[in-house]
């Protein structure tokens, strides 16, 4: 049975000659936060597409508030390869430790509702001890993967389980050979993560017109925290709130964007 490896810096230079025989997904980390970009994911992406392995992306999140969640998340997407299958919101102590319990399952489900509207299929990983402690369970995504070592499953229903941190794979050396594996534990497939339809939508110039679909507030000029809403079929979501700002992506009908 092939493997289902999640990768970041720690696993160094890997011999993907070697590692793409035994790897039937790979899931690369691209950002610790906003400003700390991984310095591996680029060369594990060219090791992935050279060698037909499958690949997904995740961000680990150390958001501070609902606004900086969704920040964060346009910050990863901008990043992420197109060619990636999904991506994964990772959520740990230190996403804890910056965003604090009160906010952290709001601010959580904003990054992944905010990479969502992009097309993305999207997917939570979050410690096992964190899940029902700070209402995790209540975000919505379209996958869940929870890590537990030690031989049991995690106690609650999920997608993929991320049963080690000292497996192994052939052509990965790195982090004294100690790689993260998993098992799809869920209704899910494997073809269902690496199928098609997986991918960012272009937004359509057909469906949108910028000066018909969008209402703007009257005071956008100056308020920091505009709020952009689309009025008919979809429209541009502008990188700052003005109409004339570079479009980054779209929103569906009566949703809206926060600046």
């Amino acid at each position: 049975m092939k493997k289902i490896a999640d990768i970041s810096y720690y696993n160094g230079t890997i011999n993907w000659a070697e590692a793409s025989k035994e790897l039937e997904l790979a899931i690369i980390r691209v950002q610790y936060g906003s400003n700390k970009i991984d310095s591996k994911y680029k060369e594990y992406v060219q090791g992935c597409k050279a060698y037909g392995v499958p690949f997904g992306h995740y961000a680990y999140g150390c958001y501070t508030s609902v606004q900086d969640a969704m920040v964060e998340a346009n910050d990863f997407m901008n990043r992420a390869d197109k060619d990636a299958k999904f991506l994964v919101l990772d959520v740990e102590d230190d996403t804890l430790a910056s965003c604090g319990p009160t906010n952290l399952a709001k601010a959580s489900q904003a990054f992944i509702d905010t990479c969502r509207a992009a097309g993305w299929k999207v997917g939570l990983y979050v410690s096992h001890h964190m899940y029902t402690s700070y209402g995790l369970n209540s975000v919505s995504a379209d996958f869940l993967w929870i890590p537990r070592y030690g031989g049991s499953k995690p106690a609650y229903s999920c997608d993929i389980w991320q049963y080690t941190d000292r497996g192994s794979v052939a052509g990965i050396t790195g982090n004294s050979g100690n790689v993260d594996l998993n098992y799809l534990v869920g209704n899910k497939s494997i073809e269902w993560f690496i199928g098609n339809g997986s991918n960012p939508k272009e937004p359509d110039p057909t469906d949108v017109d910028t000066r018909k679909n969008v209402s703007l507030p009257s005071d956008w000029l100056t308020n920091n925290l505009g709020w952009l809403q689309c009025m008919q079929r979809q429209s541009w979501v502008y990188k700052e709130p003005n109409e004339f700002a570079e479009v980054v992506g779209k929103i569906p009908l009566g949703s809206g964007h926060v600046y």
